[in-house]
């Protein structure tokens, strides 16, 4: 992946997108396999706001048929088993559970029904999987079964459980970076730390995108045919440097966090129910309460989601200890034997969600069900410009090829409904275990045989070029961090081949470093010499990038805003 300045600034494009989050990302994807010249910016790195706030679950939509939208669940349906079969590398089937209680809306036997429903509205999602990949039906567990999987969990009136499955994204950031590269692969160009200062604007017609290089605060302008808004929380704000900017906001915001905690549960996620009373105004089967998720990951858990009213601005987004605390209560109170403290937190992560635009920002969080499209030449009068806000991590690929085909159809060229799902840049195909058997006979000598399969795992066919890193090198074979299964070959590859200008950049986004239990400043030092040879950074500036991405660390262990001191 280049990137490359020039090419923005010289070439006409068909589109620009703004925003490089999941949405944006595959809108740019979908451009280029359309024919379309395209390019997507991003103010920040790709995938490091909104997006990076995942429970990494690749869902097929069980919880709507509360709501009876067998539409919705037939779309989470499709896209899930798309994403096993386009990257079978990075998302798995894994095992979710229910615990029932008495014979009501939580009871077995309406959610015995909700299973059986699910695997008729699912009759075709193992289509193209491999066997390994597939996702056999759901079926109700025993009290007893119960007990024994989850041992401590509350007795009073348990009945049993609802087992089903849906997908675990191993890595969510390499998922969106396989779609980045999948982007550029097609022949669209992109750029991080890009940000869209204003619009080129003639007769209320957007004509391109005013833009600075945030590294060298080059200003850029891009022309182009139709330029889409894929900001996430800060659509409004792109939107309010237009010369006459809508009046009416298209984002309406909440928060919502994930945290990551010590693994309570290794190879099944449980379903736990909130304390509050919930009432969901859509519903039409209101179970009275909302349901968080406990899902292995890694070495850790990943505990959410948890909505809070917030109309904060997106850059000033933090969370409070006593948020954190009022979760970890919830979740205590939930499974008692989880016991879980702030100091069990390896880290928070947070969003912004669109709410429904019919509630207030200050009471219980009712989220938007649907994605928004503004195509603002019909709602506004303003030609050459839509806006798309998503709501969930699942279904962004389809939303977002969605809006392009309506882009498509405006520039005159055929949308593209054939060949919706190419595979992603580094599947191995649908033969992963042979893939990974493969892998790890052809590793480097010397390397761990879990930083093997990590990288394996992580980057899909890539992986020959980490490997062969590693074996030129054999100190790049190393792991960077004790307890890490990183290792220095990925920071190296991470520079050359990702597009990462930062410290910041590699410990979150290109790897999993973030997630290290006591990782510090000396566990920095490795890494921001290795970027540092790469990328020619002096000593100066490998103390800035180490004291920034402290500042991050701090920030994800936290919830609390990133501070660099100067």
């Amino acid at each position: 992946m280049v990137r490359d300045l020039d090419r923005l600034g010289e070439t006409e494009f068909d589109l620009v997108v703004v925003g490089g989050g999941v949405y944006g990302v595959c809108a740019a994807w979908r451009a280029a396999l359309n024919g379309l010249t395209a390019c997507v910016i991003e103010r920040d790195d790709f995938g490091g706001a909104t997006s990076s706030n995942s429970l990494k679950v690749i869902h097929g939509g069980l919880r709507y048929l509360q709501h009876l939208d067998l539409r919705r669940m037939r779309e989470s349906i499709r896209e899930r088993s798309l994403l096993i079969r386009m990257a079978p590398h990075l998302v798995s089937p894994l095992p979710f559970v229910i615990p029932t209680y008495g014979h009501g809306v939580k009871g077995r036997e309406i959610l015995g029904l909700a299973l059986r429903v699910n695997d008729l509205v699912s009759w075709d999602r193992n289509r193209g999987l491999a066997r390994e990949r597939n996702l056999p039906p759901g079926r109700m567990l025993s009290r007893a079964e119960m007990l024994e999987r989850f041992p401590g969990i509350r007795e009073d009136g348990l009945t049993g459980g609802a087992l089903w499955y849906d997908g675990l994204s191993y890595d969510s950031g390499r998922l969106l970076l396989a779609f980045l590269e999948s982007a550029l692969r097609a022949g669209a160009a992109a750029a991080n730390y890009i940000e869209a200062t204003g619009f080129v604007e003639r007769d209320r017609t957007v004509t391109g995108v005013l833009a600075r290089d945030a590294q060298t605060g080059r200003d850029l302008v891009l022309r182009s045919r139709m330029v889409l808004n894929a900001a996430g929380p800060w659509v409004d704000d792109v939107l309010g440097r237009l010369s006459s900017s809508p009046e009416t906001r298209a984002f309406h915001r909440s928060k919502a966090i994930n945290l990551v905690t010590r693994q309570l549960f290794p190879d099944v996620a449980l379903g736990l129910q909130g304390p509050a009373r919930f009432r969901d105004t859509d519903a039409a089967l209101d179970k009275g309460f909302r349901l968080f998720f406990v899902v292995p990951w890694r070495s850790h858990s990943l505990i959410g989601t948890r909505h809070f009213p917030s109309d904060a601005e997106p850059d000033a987004l933090e969370v409070s200890a006593a948020e954190i605390d009022t979760f970890l209560d919830e979740i205590n109170a939930a499974y008692p034997p989880a016991r879980l403290s702030a100091t069990d937190v390896v880290g928070v992560y947070r969003g912004m969600l669109p709410r429904d635009a019919g509630t207030s920002a200050t009471e219980e969080v009712q989220l938007e069900k649907h994605p928004l499209v503004i195509d603002h030449e019909r709602d506004h009068g303003i030609r050459g410009l839509m806006t798309v806000v998503g709501v969930k991590w699942t279904t962004g690929r389809l939303v977002a090829f969605e809006t392009v085909d309506r882009i498509c159809r405006k520039l005159g060229r055929a949308d593209g409904r054939d060949g919706l799902a190419p595979p992603l840049a580094g599947s191995p195909g649908a033969d992963v275990v042979t893939f990974v058997e493969r892998g790890l006979a052809a590793a480097p000598r010397g390397l761990p045989r879990e930083s093997a399969l990590h990288v394996l795992r992580c980057y899909g066919t890539a992986s020959a070029e980490i490997f062969r890193l590693a074996a030129e090198d054999p100190s790049l074979g190393r792991p960077v961090v004790e307890g890490s299964a990183v290792i220095g070959a990925q920071i190296v590859h991470a520079v050359r081949a990702e597009m990462a200008l930062h410290l910041d950049d590699v410990v979150f986004r290109r790897t999993d470093l973030g997630t290290a239990a006591g990782l510090g400043p000396a566990d920095l030092e490795a890494g921001v010499k290795l970027m540092g040879h790469e990328s020619g950074w002096g000593a100066d500036r490998q103390r800035r990038e180490i004291d920034a991405t402290l500042a991050s660390l701090s920030s994800f262990r936290s919830g609390r805003r990133r501070q660099v001191n100067p």
